[in-house]
């Protein structure tokens, strides 16, 4: 068979070499189409190698793990280190820019009915879903009494509810109340000075081409005067 198939070429190749019209115009047609397809595969070879360098860069080296947010990343209705600024106004109304992370990218708020003033920041861009904003990586409440009138925080639409760490916390509350409300829902806090803190492990992707991760979350709890005065969430968002 590989015989046959040797005397078949050399009986084509010696056909196409002929000086005969026919064959030599068929030879000519059939290497200008060896010619365009040689071209195409020159034009297509980078831009593939692009596509895929791409592909690759943008992928995770390794299957995520499931999002899993702990409990001290809720307040004011987010939750830190997963939901994004935009999420945030769209529960409180638009609140005061100001620069935190990016120029003007953080926000402000005050509550006069609950006597609070809202603070939020985020560094990181989603870069998938419809809301590709900024995710929050930082945000606070703590006592109106601080406020400076001439900073001018718009009023923040914020239940009563929506304004207590773990559902039970508020600022106000003396240390004892603080440990009677927290119960056994979280250990024993680590003490700095005036500040009660707690960790938390958890796994959020902010942003697939950069890589950018969440993996802990910080709660710290301000006492002032023996009461409660700032808690502040934060998200520990990195990249390699």
């Amino acid at each position: 068979m590989a015989a046959r198939r040797g005397s078949v070429y050399l009986n084509m190749n010696l056909l196409l070499h002929l000086n005969f019209p026919p064959l030599q115009e068929a030879r000519a047609i059939f290497l200008k189409f060896l010619d365009r397809i040689n071209g195409i595969n020159r034009m297509m070879k980078p831009w593939v190698l692009g596509v895929s360098s791409f592909v690759l860069l943008a992928a995770p080296a390794q299957a995520d793990p499931a999002t899993s947010i702990p409990a001290i990343a809720r307040l004011c209705g987010i939750r830190v280190g997963w939901d994004t600024m935009t999420a945030l106004e769209t529960r409180l109304g638009p609140g005061l820019a100001y620069t935190g992370g990016h120029p003007l990218g953080a926000r402000g708020w005050r509550c006069p009915a609950l006597g609070l003033l809202i603070n939020a920041d985020g560094f990181y861009y989603r870069d998938r879903g419809r809301d590709q904003d900024r995710v929050v990586d930082d945000l606070s409440i703590c006592r109106l009494a601080g406020y400076r009138e001439d900073l001018k925080f718009p009023l923040a639409h914020l239940l009563p509810s929506q304004a207590l760490f773990m559902g039970v916390v508020s600022p106000g509350m003396t240390r004892a109340e603080v440990r009677a409300a927290l119960g056994s829902s979280l250990p024993a806090p680590q003490v700095e000075g005036d500040q009660w803190i707690w960790n938390a492990p958890g796994f959020t992707r902010i942003n697939v081409l950069n890589h950018v991760v969440v993996r802990s979350w910080q709660a710290r709890l301000t006492f002032q005067h023996g009461k409660l005065d700032d808690i502040d969430l934060r998200a520990d968002a990195d990249e390699p």
